[in-house]
């Protein structure tokens, strides 16, 4: 695995420098690999987490410089020279260094001569430089100032955006398949407050990859919930070509027992007999040892703003919380038809659905289990209408779909397997 370096110009690790965020994310995400990167702070700086895996140095002296008024005089190059055997020294057993804004910055320009000059002597490095604004033009002329909009060897340049690759292209002189994109990756757990335990069940279920979630809060071992309907329906989903994940908040508050665990064997069984598999049906009770016996509030409120879509196929309900919780959360809500309290609470904005009544079903089959697969055989086109009815409501509506477009496509794991570890591997 090759030796990684980060550069990141900053005295403290402050949250309101939108910067910070994406840094942050480069190390998670490097450490969530397996790598062990360093990186190259200012001096007065402290280091930020995973302080084991990360080999963190405050090495770089800060130079007070204004590109409009300081002039570069002997005092600025011997401040270049000093910063140039400090990258040297701390570079010179590193594959690839990931450099942010460094080249960019006018107000950078002393740090961008020294990497520049340390990099002679550094002739196997690799070096990615982030531009995380625009393409900008010369204010200034002449040495040292044209360095602002040059190329350096060994160097791909990292635009944020694709509509910036030609600009940047021309700015720093340089063939466009020498600038890459990297989108800023947007740590969905981080921005909605997720708790450590909701991230981690986020983790291992590969929750923000998926287009359609449903969450289930109910007692499994309640026949009346029909929870059976929602593996129907997200198995529906996924031949629909979505990849899904179907979560089973159980036992929601009540203690485990036989009948806990045999309604989870029975709705394993029923899920990979209609084409679902264990990395798309979870039960948080299995997921967690703190969630044995229940759902905190907190993950409840966590996993439902992560959701999409809410199935409540139950026989018999008053006045649902868990509706109104979803709701809360904008998830697209489909409810049992034949429940007047529902009609009550949802009206007009709900997709309703027909919910056979399977407790009858299953006693008039003689109590046999295999009934269960037997209706969803049965009900397929059904289902399968019903699938292609909810993608199309899901479609339709824009801050939704952007909203699975952004938790799908723009989180650390993402950005990281599709855009930055290919760059890395190079």
């Amino acid at each position: 695995m090759r030796n990684i370096a980060i550069i990141f110009l900053i005295d403290e690790w402050n949250e309101a420098y939108s910067l910070t965020s994406i840094v942050k994310s480069q190390i998670r995400s490097l450490v969530r690999h397996g790598y062990r990167p360093r990186v190259l702070i200012y001096q007065n700086c402290s280091p930020w987490l995973f302080r084991n895996k990360v080999n963190y140095r405050p090495c770089i002296p800060q130079i007070r410089y204004d590109f409009d008024k300081d002039r570069a005089d002997a005092s600025f190059f011997r401040s270049v020279r000093n910063v140039a055997g400090i990258l040297k020294e701390n570079l010179k057993d590193i594959d690839t260094v990931l450099v942010h804004d460094v080249l960019f910055f006018d107000f950078f320009l002393p740090y961008n001569l020294a990497l520049r000059k340390a990099a002679k002597g550094l002739k196997d490095i690799r070096w990615l430089h982030w531009c995380h604004s625009g393409p900008s033009k010369p204010s200034r002329r002449g040495y040292p100032y044209s360095m602002l909009y040059k190329g350096m060897p060994n160097t791909t340049f990292i635009s944020v955006a694709k509509a910036h690759r030609k600009g940047f292209s021309k700015m720093y002189g340089v063939p466009i398949d020498r600038v890459k994109t990297v989108y800023n990756p947007r740590t969905t757990e981080d921005f909605l407050g997720l708790s450590a335990l909701s991230a981690q069940i986020v983790q291992k279920t590969d929750l923000l990859a998926a287009d359609i979630v449903d969450v289930v809060p109910a007692a499994i071992f309640r026949m009346s919930k029909q929870v059976e309907i929602c593996v129907y329906i997200m198995a529906a989903l996924k031949k629909e070509g979505k990849s899904v994940r179907l979560i089973f908040v159980n036992p929601f508050g009540q203690s485990s027992g036989y009948k806990h665990v045999a309604c989870l064997l029975h709705l394993q069984w029923l899920a990979h007999k209609v084409g679902l598999t264990d990395k798309e049906v979870f039960f948080t009770s299995e997921l967690d040892l703190a969630l044995a016996n229940g759902c905190p509030e907190n993950v409840m409120k966590d996993l439902f703003s992560l959701s999409t879509i809410y199935i409540h196929p139950s026989l018999g309900e008053a006045c649902s919380l868990t509706l109104l919780e979803s709701a809360i959360t904008k998830n697209l809500c489909i409810l049992n038809k034949n429940l007047p309290t529902f009609k009550e609470i949802a009206g007009d904005d709900a997709i309703w659905i027909k919910c056979d009544n399977l407790i009858y079903g299953f006693k008039k089959a003689g109590y046999s289990l295999r009934y269960y697969y037997s209706h969803y055989v049965k009900n397929k086109a059904y289902y399968q209408r019903l699938a292609k009815k909810i993608v199309r409501h899901l479609k339709k509506d824009k801050p939704l779909s952007f909203f699975t477009k952004v938790k799908k496509e723009f989180n650390e794991d993402f950005i990281f397997e599709t855009q930055l570890k290919p760059l890395l591997e190079e």
